[in-house]
């Protein structure tokens, strides 16, 4: 893999290891922004990931990529069944 995260979303972000990411940015509750220590050569990356809450109702819990460019992703966290987003305890996002 090119880039790895794993972080605590809830309460800003904390606990992070980051593997060719330079920084996280919480934007708003659930939805983050990835940044490249080392820019990627185009916006031809997957990127795949989970997120896990330590309590409450997190069954179901999606990533969705919302934007990709060379310099970073943005996603988001929800629940499948609905369209809210949250913040979790979990997350781990890879890029290859």
């Amino acid at each position: 893999f090119r880039a790895s995260a794993m972080f605590n979303g809830t309460n800003g972000i904390s606990g992070s290891t980051l593997r060719n990411i330079s920084s996280v940015e919480r934007l708003a509750v659930g939805y983050y922004k990835c940044n490249f220590a080392t820019a990627m050569s185009d916006t031809n990356y997957g990127v795949k990931g989970c997120a896990n809450p330590t309590s409450g109702s997190g069954y179901g819990t999606v990533i969705m990529v919302l934007e990709r460019t060379t310099a970073y992703f943005t996603f988001y966290v929800k629940t499948g069944a609905t369209t809210t987003t949250f913040d979790v305890d979990y997350i781990y996002v890879e890029v290859s």
